[in-house]
């Protein structure tokens, strides 16, 4: 009987901590380990001045970044962090991001968190983002995040995500973007050099102008590659895949075993190497 009875005590109280964690949840509450509540408040920044062309280096393993340009030609960094359930640390543990200045540029950093930092117990919600907005003009190179999405950049950016996609959209100038589990999406894109890369994950380029002496280059380990040129358009692609097939223009130019194909567009210019391992190829040039 009293086994029986330190069972039921047991499962009231799980039962009474699941509530908890629930109705702290939708309060925007989180209950640390030691028994109290915490709460992580990201810290606000003010806009910076660094130039028509800054150089911003952003830092971040654990958080996804939205990169936009900003009305003011000033640097804007917020901070959208928040974390609300019961966690077995508090949220006021976690690390705030940092943005500095000095004579080579902008620095948005936060120090890596390690896996299971954020153990949460019951119903539980948190978000890890940023949003950076800088001159149209700024050089942007991401070292590390979660994922990212940039726009409106003009002199290219330099991304690298660790678990997530990477989107980029009216973006021009010089782009290298990698991912180690994403898929990478570019629109509306004008570039004289491009180098994209997926360790898992598909990749599409939609309305992309190859510019002629460009040097280009989209592989994945796996998934479909699809390229769609915007007219006017100078390239010569190379494109293959060891597990798949090859379209051009809704036309399927070999079987499904692997293959590869040469596409010239325009005046063949500019040149693109293109390739899956595991994956089909899509190529449209009009």
């Amino acid at each position: 009987m009293r086994v029986v009875a330190t069972l039921v005590a047991v499962e009231i109280g799980i039962l009474a901590l699941a509530g908890y964690s629930i109705r702290e949840a939708f309060s925007g509450n989180a209950l640390a380990a030691g028994g109290g509540r915490a709460y992580f408040v990201a810290k606000s920044f003010a806009p910076i001045a660094a130039g028509n062309a800054p150089r911003v280096t952003i830092d971040d393993p654990n958080s996804g970044v939205t990169i936009s340009t900003s009305d003011d030609g000033l640097v804007h960094v917020k901070d959208d962090t928040y974390f609300s359930g019961m966690t077995l640390r508090s949220p006021g543990d976690y690390p705030q991001l940092t943005v500095t200045q000095d004579g080579s540029g902008v620095h948005i950093s936060r120090p890596r968190v390690h896996e299971g930092w954020g153990m949460f117990i019951g119903f539980s919600n948190s978000r890890q983002h940023f949003e950076v907005q800088v001159p149209a003009s700024a050089a942007v190179i991401v070292s590390e995040c979660d994922n990212a999405e940039v726009s409106g950049l003009k002199n290219g950016a330099t991304i690298k995500a660790l678990d997530g996609r990477i989107e980029l959209t009216h973006v021009g100038g010089t782009i290298v973007a990698h991912t180690d589990d994403g898929h990478i999406a570019v629109d509306d894109v004008t570039s004289p050099a491009l180098d994209l890369s997926s360790n898992d994950g598909w990749i599409e380029l939609r309305d992309f102008t190859a510019q002629a002496g460009g040097k280009y280059s989209v592989a994945t380990n796996d998934g479909h590659v699809k390229v769609a040129f915007a007219p006017g358009s100078d390239v010569t692609v190379d494109a293959s895949t060891n597990d798949g097939s090859v379209r051009v223009d809704g036309i399927r130019q070999h079987g499904d075993d692997g293959a590869q194909q040469t596409v010239r567009v325009g005046n063949g210019g500019s040149t693109m190497r293109v390739h899956s391992d595991d994956g089909s190829i899509t190529i449209t040039t009009k």
